[in-house]
């Protein structure tokens, strides 16, 4: 690895705190509130992060809603008074699943002497468990690629302790004191 002097001709835009986007929803908002309080004292935040920053806190709302759906679709029993249209279609394949579970542990209907049918309940009950599986595995998909996002978002921002070690910061101006500018 080659030493390389550092770059001079680089921009350096001032730490300013940016505006919160309009757009984020109000988890977002307060995942918003919560980064710039813990990045504003570094000295790394600019107006130009927004955008970054924005994607970051909406992300990590995104992450929360789909862990929270996750875990009342691996519930089904448990009571839950805000369902998203796919936790209440799990649901619903759920009961189908355990009712044709229930028809099924009958055994085979029995035609005409030798001749055997699969209960017809068997087929309800593999179509059942197979969008169950579909539903979960997408919500398992959604969580990875958002949670990757997000991976990529920290390193961006400095937010992990090896891309931290990589960010130069220059200290934000320092507030001259009253005292110190009357008296030095």
């Amino acid at each position: 690895m080659t030493h390389r002097p550092p770059r001079t001709d680089e921009p350096k835009p001032p730490a300013a705190i940016p505006k919160c986007p309009r757009h984020l929803d109000k988890e977002a908002k307060k995942e918003w509130r919560r980064m710039v309080k813990e990045l504003e004292p570094l000295g790394i935040l600019t107006r130009l992060d927004k955008a970054v920053l924005a994607r970051y806190c909406q992300g990590s709302a995104k992450l929360a809603a789909l862990k929270e759906e996750l875990n009342t679709i691996k519930n089904p029993e448990l009571e839950s008074n805000s369902l998203t249209v796919r936790a209440e279609q799990y649901r619903i394949d759920y009961q189908r699943w355990n009712q044709a579970r229930v028809e099924t542990a009958k055994g085979l209907f029995k035609l005409e002497g030798t001749k055997f049918i699969e209960n017809p309940y068997l087929k309800i009950e593999r179509q059942s468990f197979t969008q169950m599986m579909i539903t979960e595995n997408k919500i398992k998909m959604e969580l990875r690629s958002i949670d990757e996002q997000m991976r990529r978002d920290e390193i961006e921002m400095g937010l992990t302790p090896s891309s931290r070690a990589r960010v130069k910061v220059n200290p934000p101006p320092k507030q001259e004191d009253e005292k110190e500018r009357f008296f030095s």
